[in-house]
C-alpha cells in the first residue's frame, strides 16, 4: 500500500517532515525542525524507523535537517542522501551521510532493490536539489525549496516527459505573493542609487537570497560593500561550487571575495552593509548613524525593525526565495501527477483557491481535505497528517 505521513510542513512555515511507504519499504523527506525559539519537532516515532531504507535531505536549512539527530537517537541505519555543500554546511560528519556525486547529476542512482532516484538543481541554496525518487515501482517528485529565478543559482527540472508521479510535493512557500525576481533586485539598486544618504544595513542570514543580493549590488551598484565577519565563510564557499551557480560566474564572485572579505567593516554614507541578523549589532549601527536606512528582504520583522520603519528608515524588497503563484501555476502545468501536497505556506486559505484554479483548468485528481482543522494540503492517496497542531 502507497502511504503518505505528513509529520510537518504543511499548514506550516517550516518542520518540513515526509513519511512515504509503498510495499514494505519507506524513505523521508526532509527532516526539520521548526526556525523559532521552540525548535518544534516533526511527528516522527521510533516505529517510523522500522521500515524506514533511506533519507533524502533537499538542502541545510534547520527547517529541513535540524531533527536529524532523532534519527540517530532512535537507532535508524538508513543512508542520509544530500550534496557534499550540504553536507559541509551542516559541519558535522555523519557516518551515514551519502554525497551526492556530481557525475550522476539528472541521472539514475540506486539505494537498494527498492529504491532509486535522480537529482537536480533547486535554486534555493548552495547544494540544494529536488528529487526524482522511486519507490517501489512509484513514483514520486520532491522539490524541495524552489526557487526558478535566482540572480545566482541554477534551477532545473526533470525530464518529464510522460511521467505520471504517484505523488508530487511542493514547496508553496509564497503562493501569496506575486514577485518578479530580477524586477526587485533592479528596485532595490534604483532605490540606492537615488537615495543620497546612507549608509544602508541589510541584515542577512545563511540564504541564497544573501548570496544574490549582495552580488548583484557588487556587480551593478556603485558603493562599497562590507559584510560582516560571520558571513565570511558562506561566501567563500561559493568559489569552490560553480556546478551550483550559472554560467559564467566565477570570476565576479573571485572578485567579489578578493574586495569586500579583505576590508575593515566601516559604516559610512557611501557604504552599503550585510550584517548578521543580529538585533544587538543592528541597534549599534541603528545608534551610530541617525541616516542609515535599513533594508528588508522578507517576512522577519523583528521590534527594531518597526523603530526603524517609524521614523521612515526602514523599506522592504521582498525578494522570492520560493515559488510564488505564478510559479506553481507554471510547476502544476509542467508536472504530471495523481496527487499534490503543498508545503512550506502557512497560508491556508490562498492554497484553496489555487486548488480550485488548477482543478478546474486541468484535469488532475486532487481532493480537499482540511488535515485536522485548518491545515490544507491537496492530495488523493492514503495520506494521515502528524504535525501537531
Amino acid at each position: 500500500m502507497f502511504r503518505v505521513e505528513i509529520l510537518g510542513g504543511v499548514g506550516e512555515y517550516g518542520r518540513n517532515c515526509f513519511y512515504v511507504e509503498n510495499a514494505g519499504s519507506a524513505i523521508l523527506l526532509d527532516c526539520g525542525v521548526t526556525n523559532n525559539l521552540e525548535k518544534t519537532l516533526p511527528s516522527l516515532n521510533r516505529e517510523h524507523m522500522e521500515k524506514l531504507e533511506a533519507v533524502f535531505i533537499s538542502h541545510s536549512h534547520i527547517d529541513h535537517t535540524g531533527a536529524l539527530y532523532v534519527l540517530d537517537e532512535w537507532g535508524s541505519h538508513a543512508p542520509i542522501i544530500m550534496s557534499e555543500q550540504t553536507a559541509d554546511q551542516l559541519g558535522k560528519f555523519h557516518p551515514k551521510t551519502k554525497t551526492l556525486d556530481l557525475k550522476t547529476y539528472r541521472k539514475w542512482s540506486v539505494v537498494n532493490e527498492h529504491i532509486r532516484f535522480r537529482w537536480g538543481f533547486s535554486g534555493h541554496l548552495l547544494g540544494s536539489v529536488w528529487y526524482e525518487i522511486e519507490l517501489n515501482g512509484e513514483t514520486i517528485f520532491y522539490s524541495g525549496d524552489y526557487v526558478s529565478d535566482s540572480y545566482l543559482h541554477k534551477a532545473d527540472l526533470p525530464d518529464f516527459g510522460e511521467t505520471d508521479y504517484r505523488l508530487a510535493l511542493m514547496d508553496s512557500g509564497h503562493i501569496e505573493k506575486d514577485i518578479n525576481n530580477p524586477d526587485t533586485l533592479r528596485q532595490l539598486l534604483d532605490y540606492i542609487d537615488k537615495t543620497k544618504e546612507g549608509p544602508f544595513i541589510i541584515p542577512s542570514s545563511f540564504s541564497g537570497k544573501t548570496a544574490d543580493w549582495a552580488l548583484y549590488l557588487f556587480q551593478n551598484g556603485k558603493r562599497e560593500i562590507f559584510v560582516d565577519n560571520r558571513l565570511h565563510a558562506f561566501f567563500v564557499a561559493y568559489e569552490n561550487a560553480g556546478v551550483y551557480l550559472k554560467e559564467g560566474l566565477a570570476s565576479l564572485i573571485h572578485t567579489f571575495n578578493q574586495t569586500c572579505l579583505t576590508q575593515k567593516f566601516s559604516f559610512d554614507s557611501n557604504s552599503i552593509c550585510f550584517v548578521c541578523e543580529d538585533e544587538e549589532m543592528i541597534e549599534r549601527l541603528y545608534e551610530a548613524c541617525p541616516n542609515a536606512k535599513l533594508i528588508v528582504t522578507g517576512y522577519s520583522k523583528p521590534p527594531l525593525y518597526e523603530q526603524f520603519n517609524h521614523e521612515g528608515r526602514c523599506i522592504e524588497f521582498f525578494y522570492k526565495t520560493h515559488p510564488d503563484k505564478a510559479d506553481l501555476r507554471n510547476l502544476v502545468k509542467q508536472i504530471r501527477a495523481n496527487e499534490w501536497i503543498f508545503f512550506h505556506s502557512p497560508y491556508v486559505n490562498e492554497l484553496k483557491v489555487f486548488k480550485s484554479e488548477v482543478s478546474n483548468n486541468r484535469p488532475i485528481r486532487m481532493e480537499d481535505r482540511i488535515i485536522p482543522d485548518h491545515i490544507n494540503c491537496l492530495f488523493d492517496c492514503s495520506i494521515s497528517s502528524k504535525s501537531g497542531y
